[in-house]
């Protein structure tokens, strides 16, 4: 298949953690000269890299990822600048997913926010690895309590603004808060650019 691209951050001892997090570790536990196979231990947060937030992240009985179907994490999207909203606005339909290509912490009005709410947005993505990095965390707050779900540590270098068909599926952890994800992009006919 052509024009898919992955925008998952890959896991490594150095890929950027928050602030008092543990560090993606990758233990070799056996290996193949010593053993006949390899087998490896990893270790880290359910925030680390790639990953998508749940409303148990902040709400107290907020839903786990693995209380959701498998089509709230794939559907068609936009790859967007929050600097361009006017351009795509009218192309923004019900349940579409959303990841921001912003380099810097975005700025919502609430006429946006209650547009997305409106439009039972599945997603909101971004490249940093929070929406918000400070509390009071407003926006994860409103996004989660209106089962719209973060998608947090994108790597969107090379990846042209425009609509897509996004596939984002965390890892399926029992009442986690949050899961790595592996994310998928394929381009759609139709193009803003």
């Amino acid at each position: 298949m052509k024009n898919i691209y992955d925008i998952t951050t890959i896991l490594s001892e150095n890929t950027p953690i928050f602030d008092g997090d543990e560090p993606f570790k990758k233990i070799d536990l056996a290996d193949i000269d010593r053993d006949g196979f390899k087998t490896s231990l990893i270790s880290m947060t359910t925030h680390t890299g790639t990953h998508i937030d749940s409303p148990a992240h902040f709400l107290k009985n907020g839903k786990t990822l693995d209380q959701y179907p498998p089509e709230k994490f794939c559907g068609r999207g936009h790859v967007i600048s929050s600097h361009k909203l006017d351009l795509y606005i009218h192309n923004i339909f019900d349940e579409d997913i959303i990841i921001f290509s912003d380099d810097n912490l975005i700025e919502f009005d609430d006429d946006f926010l209650n547009f997305l709410k409106n439009k039972k947005i599945k997603i909101i993505g971004t490249k940093g690895l929070s929406l918000e990095y400070n509390p009071p965390f407003k926006l994860h707050q409103f996004f989660l309590s209106n089962d719209i779900l973060l998608l947090e540590g994108l790597n969107l270098d090379n990846i042209q603004e425009g609509i897509y068909y996004i596939m984002a599926m965390p890892l399926l952890i029992k009442n986690s808060d949050a899961a790595p994800a592996r994310v998928f992009i394929f381009r759609e006919e139709i193009s803003l650019d």
